[in-house]
């Protein structure tokens, strides 16, 4: 019985524990299982919008776009603009922990359960062939290859 009059006055004070806490504050305030694309806040404060970003909104099952309340406006600004042509719900989260990792999410309503929803760091400039000395032909820039 006391137990119980303990776990009432704990839910009083600090507020009714909410399942999967640490999950919630890692993934911007949603659940692993409803997330479409996480990117890391380094990701997101690189220039441009990521085309990772955009596929992710026209993704049927894309209700929202959360983004880290304590990253710089000037860096959200090309994902905040993307989400509005899109139509997808942009909300910013400022969470207690202005460590966190992630700092935009694409979000479903419901759980989808993707298994890669992280993007990947994309690779540097002087890597691969063109470190080798090697120039790229003209079309493979265009490309992007």
């Amino acid at each position: 019985m006391s137990n119980d009059v303990n776990e009432h006055l704990q839910n009083e004070i600090h507020g009714k524990k909410l399942p999967n806490e640490a999950e919630r504050r890692l993934y911007l305030d949603t659940y692993r299982e409803r997330v479409i694309l996480a990117l890391t806040k380094k990701q997101v404060m690189e220039k441009g919008i990521r085309q990772e970003v955009l596929n992710a909104m026209h993704d049927r099952k894309a209700k929202e776009v959360l983004v880290d309340g304590h990253l710089s406006l000037e860096a959200l600004r090309p994902y905040r603009k993307a989400a509005e042509t899109r139509r997808v719900p942009y909300r910013r989260v400022t969470l207690d922990d202005p460590e966190g990792t992630y700092g935009l999410v694409v979000t479903s309503d419901t759980a989808i359960n993707r298994e890669d929803v992280f993007a990947e760091d994309e690779p540097e400039e002087n890597s691969g062939e063109a470190a080798a000395g090697e120039k790229k032909p003209w079309w493979k820039k265009l490309l992007g290859i």
